[in-house]
């Protein structure tokens, strides 16, 4: 993959020439005790897949293994998105990385990307997004609309 630079200090892009697809993702990391997210987008002509990874480490043990449900409130209305799937790894000192990966649609994506408030519920613990993880995800989407403008306006090319 070739590099194509940051969006913000936060946000990641890079080209895959044998795809065509370019991949758009947050640097946030798994925090100690807590969830934290990382917005990925994977964009080209014919292709947009993209995805919270909403994970934590945890050093006692899973978490989310056993109740991952997720519901969401965006500037404060219920906002429906697909069931969130369970996603985690044994961490190499002992403990485990333990969270979700929530699909988005293109139009979810924007329209979260639109939004000045995104909160998150897992099982029975709620979350909002930080201002680093809500600017990511604006940078991310303004990146993908300024590189991909067929994506917003079909017929309207490069």
């Amino acid at each position: 993959a070739i590099s194509l630079g940051a969006t913000s200090l936060n946000v990641d892009v890079s080209f895959d020439r044998f795809t065509g697809i370019t991949n758009y993702s947050s640097r946030s990391a798994a925090a100690l005790g807590k969830l934290s997210v990382k917005t990925v987008a994977n964009v080209s002509d014919s292709v947009f897949t993209a995805q919270f990874l909403i994970l934590g480490g945890f050093p006692t043990g899973w978490k989310y293994l056993d109740c991952h449900i997720t519901s969401w409130l965006v500037s404060g209305v219920p906002f429906e998105l697909p069931q969130a799937t369970h996603v985690g790894k044994v961490a190499n000192r002992g403990g485990v990385v333990d969270g979700i990966s929530q699909a988005l649609s293109k139009e979810a994506f924007f329209e979260l990307a639109d939004s000045g408030r995104i909160q998150y519920k897992v099982c029975n613990d709620e979350f909002e997004f930080t201002p680093t993880e809500l600017s990511d995800l604006k940078a991310i989407a303004s990146r993908i609309k300024k590189d991909h403008p067929e994506l917003i306006e079909p017929g309207r090319g490069k």
